[in-house]
């Protein structure tokens, strides 16, 4: 990869201005899953093998005073072309001020794609709340940064964070394709919609699906607003007391997905067939949060409180949709690490999420599978309130040996679920590193909320196995 820099970085036209090279680091993995149970839709199929590619580098120009930052993850389906992803989490040019009155007061610009923890609780829970979301796996979703200007700023112990935008870069889901009036993927994290319908209680007919797609400048030309005021007491490096303050003005990172239903009784089917458009919107939402966090040795507290307001929007009255409601989210987290006699440390974590929602109503009063469909379009909260826990612990007998063993459990109260996962992964020679893992989902014949992540995706009880080559 050096070589590769070295080639890059020397052309003509940079000539003149020195590169360093900070950061470097890839790696290679091959990996696999097995699913317990079929899928819903009996054309996908229950195992799924896949080559993964990621890169991050970083560089530093003078005498410019940049620095640049690149990562990028990808995923190779070795049995689907369907679960083939391609994801950028960042890519920027930094610029600090080194030369600043003092050592107290601090300023730095950047542009372009960037990850910034925003929020405790949404990085801690993934839900997508702040920063968009690499959801192609949905218990392994991956946070992805913002597009657009950033600046930070400060003088202790205070600082400041800013990020301006005109672009949106929303969630990336899992993969589907739309063919015939059919709705399908290979993945087992997308949630097909209904083949049949009965509308208002008439006899069931079948549903074909058009997208009454509107322009990609409609969707991406968006702007969008956050920042972030935060007081950090200094008791060196992750000690003290800290208090941090977040505001949003932004398009929520799930498209939204409106839909009208047209009975057409001409069609071949014995009872006629339903037109299904959907219309995919991007809604927008206010974002107020008040965090709080207190470091000491080997452990973190943690608190949260966010609020959200979701704009309305006027929709033509035969549209179908539940639409997205705001409401508050309260979080609570402690992370503490246990070393006993010299043993190797045991990290624990324990951590509460709930969303308390605001009153909602659909668009149109629905039944049956349209409301169903009406309701999956805008599903966007993996908990309503939730609580997690974990073990893991890391065993090393040198450098380049190593073995770190973990267990997380989450319950769900909402849906009277739980997920449990366990994992191993084993270094036996420098960069070399084995994994397997078991993830076990399940929820209760009565749940209070259907919505949640356990409910749907219940069916995905999995073992997984991977080796992976950092380089």
């Amino acid at each position: 990869m050096r070589a590769l820099a070295f080639v890059l970085l020397s052309s003509p036209l940079l000539s003149g201005v020195a590169w360093g090279l900070t950061t470097a680091g890839s790696y290679l993995d091959l990996g696999g899953e097995q699913f317990f149970s079929q899928a819903a839709d009996p054309e996908v199929d229950s195992s799924f093998s896949r080559l993964g590619l990621g890169l991050k580098a970083g560089w530093v120009l003078q005498p410019l005073g940049l620095e640049t930052l690149v990562e990028v993850d990808g995923q190779l389906a070795l049995d689907s072309s369907q679960q083939n992803y391609l994801a950028v989490p960042e890519l920027y040019v930094l610029w600090v001020d080194r030369e600043g009155v003092s050592q107290d007061v601090s300023l730095e610009v950047s542009l372009g794609r960037r990850k910034h923890l925003w929020s405790v609780l949404d990085d801690e829970w993934k839900l997508g709340l702040w920063q968009p979301l690499a959801r192609w796996d949905e218990l392994d979703r991956k946070t992805q940064g913002f597009a657009g200007l950033f600046v930070r700023g400060g003088a202790r112990p205070f600082s400041a964070n800013l990020m301006l935008s005109p672009i949106f870069i929303p969630d990336q889901g899992a993969q589907s394709e739309l063919e015939d009036g059919k709705v399908s993927s290979q993945s087992r994290w997308f949630r097909p919609p209904p083949r049949q319908m009965i509308p208002l209680g008439e006899e069931q007919t079948e549903i074909h699906y058009e997208v009454a797609m509107p322009s990609l400048t409609e969707i991406l030309s968006q702007f969008s607003f956050v920042g972030q005021l935060k007081w950090q007491q200094e008791q060196g490096k992750g000690r003290g007391h800290w208090i941090s303050l977040n505001v949003a003005d932004k398009p929520l990172n799930q498209i939204q997905l409106p839909f009208e239903g047209v009975l057409d009784i001409a069609a071949s089917s014995d009872y006629g067939l339903t037109r299904v458009v959907i219309h995919p919107r991007v809604y927008r939402h206010r974002l107020a949060g008040v965090e709080w966090g207190y470091g000491s040795e080997g452990s973190q507290l943690w608190a949260s409180l966010t609020r959200e307001w979701v704009e309305t929007q006027d929709l033509p009255g035969e549209w179908f949709f539940s639409p997205p409601s705001g409401g508050v989210y309260p979080g609570l987290g402690f992370r503490q690490n246990w070393a006993f006699w010299g043993l190797p440390g045991i990290d624990t974590r324990i951590s509460y999420v709930g969303f308390w929602e605001d009153e909602s109503s659909l668009q149109l009063s629905t039944e049956g599978d349209a409301g169903g469909l009406a309701q999956q379009g805008s599903a966007r909260h993996p908990f309503q309130e939730a609580l997690t826990w974990g073990l893991s612990s890391l065993w090393s007998w040198s450098e380049s040996q190593s073995l770190r063993l973990g267990l997380d459990h989450t319950y769900s109260f909402s849906e009277r679920g739980s997920l449990l996962s366990l994992s191993l992964r084993a270094q036996t020679q420098p960069g070399l590193f084995w994994s397997l893992g078991l993830d076990l989902l399940g929820a209760g014949a009565q749940p209070v909320s259907e919505g949640g992540l356990i409910s749907q995706y219940r069916h995905n009880d999995r073992v997984r196995a991977g080796v992976t080559y950092v380089f």
